[in-house]
């Protein structure tokens, strides 16, 4: 993650069905709560 990422970009990025929501589903762990709210330097996993 780098500043200025966010959930969306990510996901249209890499193509991911399912978009941001399958993102973050897949990183609930990681965001934690809020899915606005993603922090430079976490890891995501990208399925």
């Amino acid at each position: 993650m780098q500043l200025g990422d966010n959930l969306s970009q990510i996901a249209t990025n890499h193509s991911m069905v399912g978009g941001w929501s399958s993102l973050y589903d897949a990183n609930k762990s990681v965001v934690g709560s809020d899915p606005n709210l993603i922090l430079p330097g976490e890891q995501l996993t990208l399925r």
